[in-house]
């Protein structure tokens, strides 16, 4: 089963980071990995909800929330011919502000040759992710004041 990682940490109050991260509709202007998303039920991070995501070079994807912990983490997954993939989002606050883990699971039987022709690109991708989310949760903190 392959696993991909990436930890950050970002200075802003964790309920500012959880704003950016659960706000998926707002990420095609957070990140350059995300083109478009969409919720199909409602914007919101909630068991059960859908969200469409296009990300450049992928195809259209449907991602479904499958565990939450509001305020401080989540996890969703989407499902292809031959693999699932879970993306999980954690904020740990520490030492005023917040570290963030990014973790990306994919399983199935196309799970192996799929991760070693697109592991660098996914990569990149939650690079992207992070700071993107890290970027905008230290302006918000900024405009708060703090």
């Amino acid at each position: 089963m392959p696993e991909f990682t990436f930890t950050l940490r970002i200075e802003a109050p964790i309920e500012r980071v959880w704003e950016v991260v659960a706000d998926i509709e707002g990420w095609p202007e957070m990140t350059p990995s995300v083109d478009s998303s969409r919720a199909l039920d409602a914007n919101v991070v909630a068991t059960g909800n859908r969200f469409l995501l296009k990300q450049p070079k992928l195809r259209p994807t449907v991602w479904t929330v499958t565990e939450v912990r509001a305020g401080e983490y989540y996890s969703w997954e989407s499902r292809a011919a031959g693999i699932t993939t879970r993306a999980d989002h954690l904020l740990v606050a520490e030492d005023g502000g917040v570290r963030l883990e990014l973790l990306i699971r994919q399983d199935g039987l196309l799970a192996g040759p799929v991760a070693r022709f697109t592991g660098a690109m996914t990569r990149r991708y939650m690079s992207y992710e992070a700071n993107g989310i890290k970027r905008l949760s230290e302006q918000r903190a900024q405009g708060d004041g703090g």
